[in-house]
Formats: structure tokens, sequence, C-alpha cells
């Protein structure tokens, strides 16, 4: 069995987890920044996505980059950018770790960056903003944030622009790197056999253990508490296409307990077959056979949607019954077969998470302060609050949501 979460506060900069189990034959590191899109300079849209990218590619002890080197082990890499967030994992064997856990922390904290690796990135971000456009569905997701947070860093297209990256030269990245990506507070979280008494001494010798001081990277004004713009709740639909059908409104933040609600109406309005949504859409209307909706909070504000595909001759009709099973929520909440059933499927899906230690590490990093500051985060703590939630809990969620409902759809008519 896995031993009791350690946490260690390295420094004002660095949070250290360990999570020990001894059992694994892996070790799994993540590194966390709380530098994210939200914290792009103006006009320099797309750095902390670049930057990912970057980090991942740029040449490490000498040799390849920081993929290449763990994959060449045999391990597996990845990172991704998000509106407060950037993050590299890494997958080894755990007689590798400590050598992984180096080349992640030299590409981190000292990227050896050329003009030559800029360019040739420029080039694979561009592409991956391309595919991205083409697809109604990434379209969608991406709608979200622009529709809820208009002129505010929150609603930044993480990728950025072709324009603004066009501009960003590599005294720009390097400014942001050091002024913003170290600057802010970093979490190293390890899922393995080792325990914290062993890997700190390692994270000391690294880079990791020498970053400057922590500064708090500027994120804006702050969510206004009402939008400044008119909802679109009938929206034109495109002629013959199959495409996406988006119902979204401003959540609870990240450290809310109102968030537990609205991860159960998720579920509840998702594509489960055991959702109220799937039974209604799907097993008596037959009008979408794909669909989910999801709740994410930040600092200050969060996100709920539920993305329907669906033709567009279908789509007014799909719309008229999401919007239905909505209000019904709000109006007498759910049966308590319905309920249990939503609440147990939302802490399944952390439990399945928690087993496999890439998906652990992941979670981790969304759920434990950089900071080392408020109650520590648990599994079990959580599982407790999905427990707690009583149908006017979510009949309130879906009030909430109803009140401040947007609808979007993908492509737009023409």
């Amino acid at each position: 069995m896995s031993s009791p979460m350690t946490v260690h506060q390295l420094d004002d900069r660095l949070t250290v987890v360990c999570d020990t189990d001894p059992r694994l034959r892996t070790t799994t590191w993540c590194l966390r920044t709380g530098f994210g899109a939200r914290h792009d300079p103006v006009g320099k849209g797309g750095i902390a996505h670049l930057l990912e990218h970057l980090l991942m590619s740029v040449p490490v002890d000498g040799g390849p980059g920081l993929s290449e080197r763990v994959e060449a082990t045999g391990g597996s890499c990845n990172a991704m950018t998000g509106p407060d967030f950037l993050l590299v994992h890494a997958r080894t064997r755990s007689e590798d770790a400590h050598r992984v856990l180096g080349w992640l922390a030299e590409a981190a904290v000292a990227p050896d960056l050329t003009k030559d690796r800029l360019d040739a990135e420029r080039e694979v971000v561009l592409r991956e903003l391309a595919t991205a456009a083409a697809d109604p569905s990434d379209a969608v997701r991406e709608a979200v944030y622009t529709e809820l947070f208009p002129e505010h860093p929150l609603g930044r297209v993480v990728g950025g622009t072709p324009e603004e990256l066009a501009g960003v030269t590599v005294a720009d990245v390097l400014d942001t790197h050091a002024e913003r990506f170290l600057a802010s507070r970093h979490l190293l979280i390890c899922v393995g056999p080792q325990a914290m008494d062993e890997i700190l001494p390692a994270v000391r010798a690294t880079p990791l253990g020498a970053l400057p001081p922590a500064r708090t990277a500027p994120d804006g004004p702050r969510v206004a508490p009402s939008l400044p713009v008119v909802r679109r709740d009938r929206p034109a639909w495109p002629r013959d296409e199959f495409c996406w059908l988006v119902l979204c409104a401003r959540a609870a933040p990240r450290d809310s307990e109102l968030r537990a609600a609205e991860k159960v109406l998720a579920q509840l309005m998702g594509g489960s077959p055991a959702s109220l949504a799937y039974q209604r859409l799907r097993n008596e209307r037959g009008l979408a056979y794909l669909f989910h909706a999801q709740q994410r909070g930040y600092a200050e504000s969060g996100v709920w949607y539920m993305i329907v595909g669906v033709e567009a001759e279908r789509g007014p009709a799909t719309l008229e019954v999401a919007r239905e099973l909505l209000a019904e929520l709000a109006g007498r909440g759910p049966g308590e077969a319905a309920l249990d059933a939503a609440r147990t499927q939302a802490g399944m899906s952390l439990v399945f998470a928690a087993e496999q230690p890439q998906d652990r590490v992941l979670q981790l990093a969304a759920h434990v302060a950089p900071t080392g500051e408020g109650p520590p985060w648990s599994l079990e703590r959580e599982l407790e609050l999905l427990h707690q939630v009583t149908a006017r809990d979510v009949r309130d969620a879906a009030a909430r949501m109803l009140d401040g409902l947007h609808v979007i759809v993908r492509p737009e008519a023409s």
C-alpha cells in the first residue's frame, strides 16, 4: 500500500510533494508552475505555450531534448499549459529517476534556447493551432473561455494567435522565462517507491535547488462579477453539418466547496449511460451520441460546460432538451438514485486517477497548493465533499448555471 503523502516546503520558491508507493517500479515526476497563459505579456499571447514546447525540446546535458532523452530510456514525457499553470511530467524506471530529475530541472531552469530552436518550435505550434482551428470540438472549448471571460486574461487563447507568435523573439521568451516562469512558485511532485528523505538531496543537487526569489506573476484585472455581454441563447446553426453545441456558465473557483456540487451536476449532465442527460438525449430522444460535461476551477472563478456533438438539423431540439433538463434540476433537483450514481461516478473518477501514477501526479498538480499553505489536499477529503453533496446543493448549482447560461455552436453558420 502507498504511504501517506508528505509535503516539504524547500523554500519560498519550491514545494516538494512525495507520494510514496513501494509497490511501484516506476517513478513519475511532475513540475508545475503557477505561470500560465493568463500571465502572457500583453501583445505576446502564446508565450507560455511556446515555452512549454521549448522546455521539452531544447538540449539538456549536452545531448537531445528532455522528451527525447526520457523516451529513449523507455519512459514517457509530456507537458501542458493552461490558463494558470504550465507543467511538465515524466515517468521512467525508478533506477533512472535521479537523472531524469536532473534533465527536467535543467530544461526548466536553464533552457539552452537559440533562434533556430525557437523558429522550429514556433512552426510546430503554428501547425498545432491550425489543426485545432480546423477541429470544431477544439474551437468550441476555446470559445467557452473567450465567451465567459471577455477582455480578461482567463479568456485568452492559450496557444496565442499566429500574428502574436510571429513577433516573439528569443529575448521575449528568455525575459518571460526569467521574470514570470521562474519567478512563480513551483510544485515538484514525485510518485514512486522513494521516500521524501531520499528525493530531497537529489532535488537540492539540481538547478531547482537554487531558484530565484518567488514573485507573483501579474494576473491582470479581477474577474468582473457580471458578464458585460449579451447572452446568445438562440445560436445560428450551420447548414447541413455535424457541429458541436456547448452550454456553459461561470462556476465556483478552485478553493470553493461549491465546486463539489457542480462536479456532481456535470455527472448528471454528462455522457455516462447512468446520467440523466444520456437517458434523455440518447435513450429517449435519439438526438445525440457523443457528449460530456465538466467543471474546472481557477483562482477567482471557474467554468462549467456541457458539450454535445450533433447534426445541425437536430441542434435546436438537442438544445431544448438539455436546457429543459437543467431547468428541471434547478427546480426540483435530482432523484436519490440519480444523485447517488452521480456522486459515486464523480468520486470514482478521482479514485481511477489516483491508481495510475501518471494521472496521480496530474491530480496532485491540480489540487495541492504550490505555496504549501491552506489545508493539505487529500483524495479522502475530496471524496467526502462529494459524498456530502445533497439534492438541494445540486439544485442550487443548476440554478446558478441556468442563470448565467451561454450557448455556443461551432462551426458557426456561414
